[in-house]
């Protein structure tokens, strides 16, 4: 198996109303209400919007969210 950590990927048509939890890298494309936590690393895409707090190891936001972020690392 690859030494690459798995990313976990939410497209562009999905819509989520609630909390998302990962424990892995996430791409994340769609919409979401509500909170996000993860344990890796998230890249928030052109496309996506979020209304909520994002807890994440280090995040890269090309889309919109409308909340505060803690990352222990790094936000770009």
């Amino acid at each position: 198996m690859a030494s690459e950590t798995s990313k976990t990927l939410i497209a562009d048509d999905i819509e989520i109303t609630g909390s998302l939890k990962c424990g892995n890298n996430i791409q994340f494309d769609g919409k979401l209400n509500g909170d996000m936590s993860c344990s890796g690393s998230a890249t928030i895409g052109q496309g996506a919007s979020i209304r909520g707090n994002i807890t994440v190891e280090s995040i890269s936001i090309v889309g919109q969210v409308n909340g505060n972020i803690l990352a222990k690392d790094r936000i770009e």
